[in-house]
């Protein structure tokens, strides 16, 4: 990273998409790339690039890209019109290889615009590049994206390659430099065109990295699904004209895509604040429609999707996956295009209990440009250390199954002096059989971000045997088969044992740090649990690369009480030990 002078920060979205790029080491901030056919708003700030793709009716050769495709589309109407391509990748659904492809040749072409506007190959000596991903996608999703980019011509860091990061924490990362000198605790929603993000970060100084302690997202709820919303409501309004936008050629149905989406922001604005709205659509063929929408009506057709919901749950979830309570949280930041809704910020205050301090929960001035922004910054402005890079740890049980989103223990550098205990919630486990424990195995990471994760040598792992009794209170015996508590579980059992895992960390000035495990046999966050010490006897010493084990009963054995404390750079350490990690 030293010899790169710029960062190609990346908001690849579904509906729009947006470049920034700032040079490294930069106090100003980044500058917004301007498309070509794009326009400048009143601010002087450049127009977000639709994500749509004009090929020729062969579907093998470019016409068109984002703002080009409408004069391009008028005079060849025959060409293929595509959009809603990303939603798409890395799914099941048989229309995924040939999204992947229109993403590749998308990403493509904003390689082609930037060379020619910026006069250069994009060497990697010169540029490093970061995208922003939904939150809500796997490893396999966010590999197959850093591949497009990769392919589609920019420029990747030597060591390290294309960086990803999550678009909430993307978004944040543009706000934070703007608030008070005091730790927050955050709430960040991203509600764009196809997906819905949310996180929770803490940051302890204002512009500083944030730590990530919750992230939940939607991957199928976004702003064109109002689209549709709107558009079944008309097909159903006029049913007597026999509307049908699935029978639509590429053109006509571009033309009312775009038609919806001004109808769509207007409805928007005006059912804040009051109770109907007059809709006037142009549907290809058929001509102007009007129709009279109440707010009671909209509010009906959202209740029909769930949509008010979906949202709900998916702030829920953020909150619940952060180990926190929403009692925790000083401040919430809305972002992205949707997020404009008067009905998102209504659910925002009531999660999060700020109904009383409305002015904490902000909607984004920028709403469509913090994504790209905060990834341009994110490693614009993040100093390279040699002393010691972020610590990150992931779980699974009993090992097998898929391993659980990695979590931020230490951050970059190191703490100015010996910190206070900090304690991570890890998720919580649910289990229904009898007789035999379960083992936790841990993995750990370094990295500055998440985007750099690179698992330590063979032998870096901590895996712990746990011995519990059932929470039932007719059953006290130790049980075997644990299952993770999602939705996609089958327990096999009326009764569900549920424990919280939480990771408690210390860490020194000195560089080191040491962790520790506590299973706690009843649903808890951070702000509900009873103060713990140090040194309690049932807390668990993880120490990798060896087996400790806790039992409840004795013949189960005994607890151990070794601490693993991490004195020496990882880069320099060459065994993992009590003394060094590596």
């Amino acid at each position: 990273m030293n010899e790169t002078r710029k960062v190609i920060g990346i908001d690849f979205g579904s509906s729009q998409s947006s470049i920034a790029i700032m040079d490294i080491g930069a106090s100003s901030p980044p500058n917004l790339f301007s498309f070509q056919g794009s326009k400048r708003n009143d601010s002087g700030i450049p127009e977000q690039m639709p994500t749509v793709l004009l090929l020729d009716k062969n579907d093998d050769h470019v016409i068109a890209i984002g703002n080009q495709v409408d004069e391009s589309e008028k005079n060849c109407p025959e060409n293929k019109y595509v959009c809603d391509f990303k939603r798409l990748l890395g799914t099941d659904n048989q229309e995924a290889k040939d999204a992947s492809r229109y993403a590749e040749i998308f990403l493509a072409e904003l390689a082609k615009q930037i060379k020619e506007k910026e006069s250069s190959s994009l060497a990697p000596t010169k540029y490093a590049t970061c995208i922003a991903y939904p939150a809500a996608w796997n490893e396999s999703q966010v590999a197959l994206l850093k591949h497009l980019v990769e392919q589609a011509g920019f420029p990747k860091d030597p060591r390290r390659g294309i960086y990803v990061l999550p678009e909430p924490v993307a978004a944040i990362r543009s706000h934070l430099i703007h608030y008070d000198n005091k730790p927050e605790t955050i709430l960040v929603l991203d509600f764009g065109g196809g997906t819905l993000d949310v996180c929770i970060v803490e940051t302890d100084i204002a512009g500083t990295d944030p730590i990530v302690r919750g992230i939940a997202g939607d991957a199928a709820l976004g702003g064109r699904d109002f689209d549709l919303l709107l558009i079944d409501y008309f097909e159903k309004v006029f049913k007597d004209k026999h509307l049908d936008y699935k029978t639509l050629a590429d053109r006509p149905r571009h033309d009312l895509d775009k038609a919806i989406r001004e109808v769509k922001e207007h409805l928007s604005d005006n059912l804040k604040n009051n109770d109907e709205y007059s809709v006037s659509l142009t549907w290809p063929g058929v001509g102007k429609l009007k129709h009279s929408l109440s707010k009671v009506d909209f509010e009906n057709l959202m209740k029909d999707k769930g949509i008010r919901e979906r949202i709900r749950t998916c702030v829920k979830n953020g909150i619940a996956d952060s180990g926190i309570s929403p009692k925790e949280i000083t401040r919430a930041i809305l972002t992205g295009g949707s997020s404009l809704w008067y009905f998102v910020k209504e659910i925002v205050l009531q999660e999060c209990g700020l109904e009383k301090t409305p002015d904490k929960v902000v909607i984004s001035e920028t709403p469509f440009t913090d994504v790209a922004i905060g990834c341009a910054m994110s490693k614009a402005r993040t100093k390279e250390t040699t002393e010691r890079e972020g610590l990150w740890v992931r779980w699974r049980l009993n090992g097998q199954g898929e391993w659980q989103r990695p979590r931020n223990l230490l951050k970059c550098g190191r703490s100015a002096e010996d910190s206070e205990i900090r304690i991570q919630s890890l998720g919580k486990i649910v289990h229904s059989r009898f007789w035999k424990p379960f083992r936790i195995e841990f993995s750990f990471w370094e990295g500055d971000e998440e985007w750099h994760q690179q698992p330590y040598r063979d032998g870096r792992h901590a895996v712990v045997d746990f011995h519990a009794r059932s929470n039932h209170p007719l059953l006290r015996f130790p049980r075997d088969v644990i299952t993770l508590a999602t939705h996609r579980d089958q327990i096999d059992k009326d009764w569900k044992d549920e424990y919280q895992l939480f990771l408690l960390c210390r860490e020194f000035h000195s560089g080191g740090a040491a962790f520790k495990l506590e299973i706690r046999d009843r649903k808890a966050s951070t702000s509900e649990r009873p103060a713990v010490s140090w040194d309690s006897p049932d807390l668990i010493d993880i120490e990798p690369g060896k087996l400790s084990r806790n039992g409840w009963f004795g013949f189960f054995g005994n607890r151990t009480r070794k601490s693993v404390v991490w004195d020496e750079p990882p880069q320099k350490a060459a065994s993992c030990s009590s003394r060094s990690f590596s």
